[in-house]
């Protein structure tokens, strides 16, 4: 027999299902000989090119199908990147990691983020956003999850005993190209079997098929004749059938779910450090505006006055005066305001980091972290070794409460000590002194023994 100048579909599937007619002939079997067929349909879009059947041991029926490919289809075997399917993969993973960054540097406390107006935390938040999908997208582009054959897909639909994919040597250019590589590798992960047959007709087995679990009769993917089938299609109205290509592809609900999810956690947090910034200015200016009332003779007498022009011309002696403005009043009040709200917010931060933060042990530096020169603190003393500062601590907490021990190298220093510190750091020394004076005296306003007093030092 000559070989054919071009291996076709049809010279490829029946070349293929003789091939395989005798690798089942010595396989155990009940009564009844071997059917085979050709080009098979089922419901749902299945095709088969071969389909071949015949009573097994127990009396069920085991069904082979065939894909037979030539280099006219080859598309059919060749993996494209499901690139809908990547976008919606890398979107949700980028949203999902973006939301558990923004969570944690909430948590502790990096970049200060709790300080950051409302402006910068979504800047901030779509920076992570972008940064994750362009990582993500770059990644996950080589996970064969996104690498889609049509017949390994279309396999996955079927249900029965074992699947063949036949392959004319014509299809690919050599072993080592990559699709070839790929069809292989997913072939042997979904137990699909993989002829090749080269132009004289002579077939190799490539993989062996693995038999699948039918999970009862019912199962059993039902196909018919072309002719069957068309005419059963037909009698069904308003029934349309997808052939296409990419009928298998996977759907993105779950991405759909996740990345829903996702943008209200982050609207709804987003909306809570508004709400949290709106009210924490909204108090700070209450305490401004009543510090104000309170001190309103701090505020320095004005070197101008505005002059009324209409008692200056009673004398119908028309003078043209304009008073000069002067926005000393409005300036000095400005100031002082802006740095009134600065200590309150800056009172709340502490106050907030020192409650959260008020373990016995310790103090990590991460605790300390922006509070530098211009704070004021309260020590019981200075040690050379960390067990020294740890039994005053234990020694003084009896007595107060908020006593703790500060490493010196959280506040940039070389040196190797500890103080034990009472209370929280200030920026207001005149407060810290009153706090101090009170500490160093008894109930009776007597001065404490020498050992037994505390100090102020200026971080």
């Amino acid at each position: 027999m000559e070989a054919p100048k071009s291996l076709t579909e049809n010279i490829i599937k029946r070349e293929a299902m003789s091939f395989l007619k005798g690798y089942y002939k010595f396989k155990p079997r009940g009564e009844g000989g071997t059917i085979v067929k050709y080009d098979m349909r089922a419901e749902g879009g299945l095709i088969a090119d071969g389909y071949l059947e015949f009573l097994d041991v127990d009396g069920s029926t085991f069904s082979a199908t065939l894909e037979a490919t030539s280099a006219s289809k080859r598309d059919e075997v060749v993996y494209q990147v499901q690139k809908k399917l990547l976008f919606w993969d890398t979107l949700s993973f980028s949203i999902l990691t973006t939301v558990i960054s923004v969570l944690l540097i909430q948590r502790s406390n990096w970049l200060d983020y709790a300080e950051l107006k409302l402006g910068l935390g979504l800047l901030l938040s779509w920076g992570f956003l972008v940064l994750y999908f362009l990582l993500g997208y770059l990644s996950f582009q080589l996970f064969d999850r996104y690498r889609y054959i049509y017949a390994i897909e279309q396999f996955a639909q079927y249900n029965v005993s074992e699947k063949w994919i036949c392959i004319g040597e014509d299809v690919f250019p050599s072993g080592s190209d990559k699709y070839f590589k790929q069809l292989k590798k997913r072939c042997i992960a979904n137990g699909v079997g993989l002829l090749w047959i080269s132009s004289n007709l002579k077939i190799t087995q490539v993989v062996s098929a693995a038999k699948s679990d039918l999970g009862g009769a019912k199962s059993r993917t039902l196909f018919k004749d072309l002719d069957v089938w068309v005419n059963l299609m037909s009698n069904k109205v308003g029934i349309k059938s997808d052939l296409s290509m990419q009928r298998f592809a996977p759907k993105f609900y779950i991405q759909y779910t996740v990345i829903g999810f996702c943008v209200s956690f982050l609207s709804i947090l987003m909306y809570d450090k508004y709400d949290k910034f709106r009210h924490i200015s909204s108090d700070a200016e209450e305490i401004v505006d009543e510090a104000y009332e309170i001190n309103s003779n701090q505020i320095p007498e004005p070197e101008a006055y505005q002059i009324i022009e209409s008692a200056l011309n009673q004398y119908s002696k028309q003078i043209n005066y304009s008073a000069p403005q002067d926005d000393t009043l409005k300036n000095a009040y400005r100031d002082w305001a802006q740095a009134q709200l600065e200590i309150q917010m800056d009172s709340l931060e502490i106050q907030k980091t020192f409650k959260d933060n008020s373990v016995k042990g310790l103090d990590s530096c991460r605790k300390w972290k922006g509070i530098g020169k211009g704070y004021y603190l309260i020590i019981k003393g200075v040690y050379d070794n960390e067990r020294q500062a740890l039994d005053q601590q234990l020694f003084v907490s009896r007595s107060y409460d908020g006593v703790g021990v500060l490493p010196a190298y959280c506040l940039n220093s070389k040196d190797s000590y500890y103080y034990v510190y009472v209370g929280q750091p200030t920026k207001d020394p005149k407060s810290a002194e009153q706090l101090l004076n009170r500490m160093n005296h008894d109930e009776n306003h007597v001065l404490k023994p020498k050992d037994k007093r505390f100090s102020m030092i200026s971080l």
